[in-house]
């Protein structure tokens, strides 16, 4: 570190150690923080002031009590009672010719004190006045540039909002073409519905699903379907597969609307059973009511009773018709040449 830098640093603490001398406040332009600080010292010195006053009274009133209340410190002893007074007058009159000078002292130092802040109020009442003029003039200026940009934007206004008109005016074709291909689409998912009933066309099936389950004759099965709103396919298949159990001889236990959704509900009839025999066999004479499948089988833990869970409806994928097609492809060009002619 350098001898000059050194010798800064010192004068730095030296300005920080007495930041309110005469001297050195004359020579700095003030900021607020400073005149803050010199506004606060005022305020100190104001009060060395009044403390100071109020001890010019008390001495004044230790000299009243001398001259004028003597029955206040009378012991009956005449010598010793004289001295008592002469005491007290003494006492009186240092503390009062103290009091004065100190007094005159934080006078003398709250006049140099207000005249500084008042000196330096003003000085910054000068320098705001000057940037608010400097401003006044930047806003003019501003104001003019962006008059001249008004002037330059009306043109390209004019085309912008051409260019809207032809943008909202392929945006009702493209949601015309939408609004068709949904109705395609939605018709689309009404078929795919109607060719997923689960539902037995004929007598014949339900005699040959009967027959086939005649082989658990006398076993007891729980039919169980999803319990939430809206899966009245699922429930109307829990009560079909409890009729056909009946007529063939079983003790269906209806279980109806008690499974509990967890999660993505679960499609087709899964079966379970105490061994992997009877569960694929009842899997598979349930088959033309609806795909499904079993529990897992072989080494893992089976049901100790029959069970038969019915699950949603699986919509059948038929494909996408070729007006769906064309009416998807149509409003993708649409939107492309839209945007086109916005940037242009």
């Amino acid at each position: 570190m350098s001898f000059t830098t050194s010798r800064q640093d010192k004068e730095t603490r030296h300005i920080h150690k007495a930041p309110f001398s005469a001297g050195l406040w004359a020579k700095m332009i003030l900021t607020a923080p400073d005149v803050s600080d010199l506004s606060n010292a005022l305020s100190w010195w104001e009060r060395g002031e009044y403390f100071f006053s109020f001890v010019v009274a008390a001495a004044c009133f230790g000299e009243y009590v001398a001259d004028f209340k003597p029955q206040w410190y009378r012991t009956g002893d005449a010598e010793r009672d004289e001295k008592r007074k002469e005491s007290i007058s003494k006492r009186s009159t240092l503390v009062l010719v103290a009091a004065l000078v100190l007094e005159l002292l934080c006078v003398a130092r709250s006049n140099t004190l207000a005249g500084e802040v008042i000196g330096s109020i003003n000085d910054l009442a000068t320098n705001a006045a000057g940037q608010a003029t400097a401003a006044l003039d930047k806003a003019k200026k501003a104001n003019e540039l962006a008059q001249s940009a008004s002037d330059t934007a009306g043109p390209a206004k004019t085309i912008a909002d051409e260019a809207k008109s032809e943008a909202d005016t392929a945006a009702l074709k493209v949601n015309a073409v939408s609004k068709k291909a949904s109705q395609i689409d939605t018709g689309l998912r009404e078929t795919q519905w109607a060719f997923s009933a689960r539902t037995l066309q004929t007598l014949s099936e339900r005699d040959k699903i009967i027959e086939q389950l005649k082989q658990f004759q006398g076993k007891t099965v729980f039919v169980r379907s999803y319990r939430y709103m809206g899966d009245v396919d699922g429930f109307r298949v829990c009560k079909m597969v409890i009729d056909l159990a009946h007529s063939a001889g079983m003790n269906p236990v209806d279980q109806c609307s008690t499974l509990l959704l967890g999660g993505m509900p679960a499609t087709g009839i899964q079966v379970c059973g105490p061994n992997d025999q009877e569960m694929l066999s009842l899997s598979k004479a349930l088959t033309p009511i609806d795909m499904g499948g079993t529990c897992p089988w072989g080494n893992a833990q089976h049901s100790p009773e029959l069970m038969i869970s019915v699950g949603s409806k699986a919509l059948v994928g038929i494909g996408e018709t070729f007006q769906t097609e064309d009416s998807a492809r149509r409003a993708a060009a649409m939107k492309k040449t839209s945007k086109s002619n916005a940037k242009r």
